[in-house]
């Protein structure tokens, strides 16, 4: 024992050895020995218990705590399981609890009692992510960031000879790319941080879609630079990627100020802006509103400005908020007319630019999400502010494309990431 506790190489297995120690050669109780070592009483009194069923080897062995002494198979069992479907993963299949709990049944016979709890259990204990929400059918499972790969010690217990015939899946949008394609995206994006350039996720996009044809979600592209060691790092609002110790964050945070810059207004232009809205002001009482900063931007940008971009405008030339019972302007100091332009916003808050869309080019979208519909195509609010940015270049927020959604009769169906729209003749209590 003496000798385990020399060549000791981790603190858990270091306490391990020192509990069956202690317990032999003293007349401490389990609860005087948990609070030495900093464990708890139910920790050591399983310790010792595994000691006298199989021996110290077998303590040693068990480097896994609480998550396995509930645990329905052998070590070795879910090492043979997670093999299996890590080869399937490797083979382009999406891993999900039912193909697990399928692949179960296989090695233990169809009337074993397992269950998709047990396979929840053991992708957790071994570190396997999920890209959505436990027990959904959709989830898919991912290996840890270092997957197996097929000469290590734990594939030795599962060889290739056992495969099975793939199963036939369902083709759903991609969530992965094969290593070739996520190799080639990788290099030329690490070219561009050698040549100094910020390497964002709508970069990542935008070259996998231009040289590979693949669509891949914001969510799919973070996780495949997480997948390969890279880092994210953010600045002033914004988060681009890094990969390797040597790398130069001031000369990237300057080329991520810089295209942003780029894609707005300079100086002069936001200077001279603000200051006619600032005469009009002073002039004619009008309110200065986030909408109004945002509306004038978009003329003026020829793209879509977000109510975060127009805010931070104001705040960067030293206007600051003002509040009624019910709206908000922006002014600039005191001016001398304040209680003026207060009550006009009241009384013209209706009135002032909005940047939704207007009822024709509403009727055409809802139009277009009928034809989708009608091609057995599930309706979100996102595909739904897709089709705005796509057809009329500007945004519009979840809350306000669900509240066209509603005005225009359709209601949503389902719940969380499943919840979709449906139209109003295809409502569920329509359905007969």
């Amino acid at each position: 024992m003496l000798a385990i506790i020399k060549s000791a190489t981790r603190a858990r297995e270091l306490r391990q050895a020192q509990c069956v120690y202690l317990a032999a050669t003293t007349d401490w109780t389990n609860e005087q020995i948990a609070t030495l070592l900093g464990l708890s009483p139910a920790t050591v009194r399983q310790m010792l218990y595994l000691f006298r069923k199989q021996g110290m080897e077998q303590v040693a062995a068990d480097d896994h705590g609480y998550q396995r002494r509930h645990a329905a198979l052998t070590l070795a069992q879910e090492q043979e399981f997670l093999a299996r479907l890590w080869l399937d993963q490797q083979a382009g299949l999406p891993i999900t609890a039912s193909q697990g709990l399928g692949t179960l049944k296989e090695m233990f016979g169809k009337d074993s009692s397992v269950s998709k709890p047990l396979v929840y259990n053991i992708f957790y204990r071994h570190g396997w992510s999920c890209d959505g929400t436990q027990g959904a059918p959709e989830s898919e499972f991912f290996p840890p960031p270092n997957p197996l790969s097929p000469d290590s010690a734990l594939m030795s217990v599962y060889t290739p000879k056992n495969v099975t015939k793939p199963r036939t899946t369902r083709q759903n949008t991609p969530t992965r790319v094969s290593d070739e394609v996520a190799h080639a995206l990788l290099d030329t994006l690490e070219a561009h941080l050698v040549a100094g350039q910020a390497v964002t996720t709508p970069d990542a996009q935008q070259q996998l879609q231009a040289a590979h044809g693949i669509a891949l979600s914001r969510q799919s592209t973070q996780r495949l630079f997480w997948r390969h060691g890279w880092k994210q790092h953010r600045f002033e609002g914004r988060a681009f990627w890094t990969i390797g110790p040597n790398v130069n964050l001031t000369a990237l945070q300057n080329s991520l100020r810089d295209r942003h810059a780029s894609s707005l207004l300079s100086t002069s232009a936001e200077a001279a802006l603000l200051a006619d809205l600032e005469t009009q002001m002073l002039a004619h009482d009008t309110p200065v509103t986030i909408r109004l900063v945002a509306h004038h931007l978009q003329a003026l940008c020829a793209h879509s400005v977000s109510a975060g971009a127009a805010r931070k405008l104001l705040l960067r030339n030293g206007w600051r908020q003002v509040r009624t019972h019910r709206f908000a302007a922006w002014v600039r100091g005191n001016p001398p007319n304040l209680s003026a332009i207060l009550g006009q916003l009241e009384t013209s808050a209706a009135s002032l630019p909005n940047l939704a869309l207007s009822p024709a080019q509403a009727q055409a979208i809802i139009e277009h999400l009928h034809a989708r519909h009608a091609s057995r195509e599930r309706i979100t609010v996102q595909k739904f502010r897709h089709a705005v940015e796509q057809f009329f270049q500007t945004s519009l927020s979840a809350g306000t494309a669900a509240k066209l959604l509603r005005k225009h009769g359709w209601t949503l169906h389902g719940k969380t990431y499943q919840a979709h729209w449906l139209p109003p003749e295809h409502r569920p209590d329509n359905a007969a």
